[in-house]
């Protein structure tokens, strides 16, 4: 990050930090991503708590995932993350578990479930 960052900016930066411990750092400055992701660790609970990440969507079960509550990182920990330690998120878009969204369906797709290979 060349540019400047103003006082609150850094003011937040210094409380989220302050409160924050170190190991979950570390966790968020090797993890950080666009991706959505399923809470699996004690340092990404620790992140959520103080705000670092922050509750993305519902996750849609699937065969190989079984859904649930997906989270994605704040803007704030992309900032801090390139910022503190020079990186960014490496992914383009969000390529992780599929999300439910408020998106209507297509009629012909909600007929196609009940179809006969389906039930």
């Amino acid at each position: 990050m060349d540019e400047k960052i103003d006082d609150d900016r850094f003011r937040r930066f210094v409380i989220m930090t302050a409160n924050t411990m170190l190991q979950d750092l570390k966790y968020m400055s090797n993890y950080i991503s666009n991706d959505n992701f399923y809470i699996t660790s004690m340092e990404e609970e620790g992140l959520v708590t103080q705000g670092w990440v922050m509750y993305a969507g519902l996750g849609i079960g699937t065969d190989e995932d079984s859904g649930g509550n997906l989270y994605e990182y704040t803007k704030m920990a992309k900032e801090y993350c390139e910022f503190a330690w020079n990186k960014t998120p490496t992914d383009e878009k969000k390529n992780g578990p599929i999300m439910f969204t408020g998106d209507s369906i297509p009629a012909e797709s909600i007929e196609d479930l009940f179809t006969d290979e389906n039930l």
